[in-house]
Order: structure tokens, then sequence, then C-alpha cells
């Protein structure tokens, strides 16, 4: 009988494809597009899920809710103004001018990376139909973090 090599056997084709997978990321920018596209309330978990190549019971091994969903890509897009903004803030100096300069360039300078869904975002923050989207303690979460980004 051989002795079984010690080297793993690698994933071929389709298989390596789908063991490669970050289907929570997928699923996050699948949503971001198509609430861009049809806004929330005009997106379903199917339509998701089609876009990411799974069955719709299948989100909820990642996500429990459209909600969920939605809230998990607002949380991302937070993280992703506010480190760069504060870093660039905080290399401003001390000056008023400078630390107002910085954060602006920053700001939209993120904004503009994340050009495909920050229309979506800004329309859902600055109306009253993210307060309908969202629970209450993720609603907080929101407008604590429009708090903190203003001072």
């Amino acid at each position: 009988m051989a002795a079984r090599s010690a080297t793993k056997v690698r994933a071929h084709g389709w298989e390596r494809k789908r063991a490669n997978r970050d289907t929570y990321e997928e699923i996050l920018e699948a949503a971001a597009h198509a609430f861009s596209k049809n806004g929330y309330d005009g997106t379903s978990l199917g339509e998701i899920a089609k876009a990411v190549g799974i069955k719709t019971p299948a989100l909820y091994y990642h996500f429990k809710s459209k909600n969920e969903i939605l809230y998990a890509y607002l949380q991302r897009c937070a993280d992703g103004i506010t480190v760069p903004v504060q870093q660039a803030v905080a290399g401003a100096g001390a000056s008023p001018v400078d630390r107002l300069r910085a954060y602006v360039k920053s700001y939209i300078r993120t904004q503009l990376e994340l050009i495909d869904t920050m229309p979506m975002i800004n329309t859902m923050l600055f109306n009253s139909s993210i307060a309908k989207a969202l629970t209450r303690s993720q609603y907080k979460w929101v407008r604590d973090w429009e708090r903190k980004m203003i001072h």
C-alpha cells in the first residue's frame, strides 16, 4: 500500500472559485448596487441572492433580514469614511483652517471612492426613508455617527 502524500489536494476550476468566495462581502456589494438602482424598498432578497449567485435562503446564513444587510453596509461605509477623515484631520496640524481643509478634502475623496453607492446612502441618510428601513437602535447609531463626523 502506497503512503499518502503529505501535500494538500488543490481544488480545481469552479471548486477553487467557490472555496475562495467571500459570500458575505459579495452580498453587501450586490445589495449596495441593488439599493442604488432600485432603492431599499424596491430591492428584494431574491434579487440580491441572484446577483451573488446563491439561493435566497442562503442569504439567511449571513444576514437575518434585508434590514440587517443595509445596516451592515452602512456600517462598512461609515468605517470607510471615518478612518481616512480622522487620519487626515489628525495629520493636518493644529490650525483650524488646515484641519477643516483636510476634513473636507478627505470626506470628498472618500465619497468619490464610493461613487457607485454613495448617492443612495446620502439620499437615505438625509431623508426620512432611513428611519423606516432601520430599527430604532440602528437609526440612533447612524445619527450618532453623523454627529461624530461633524464634530
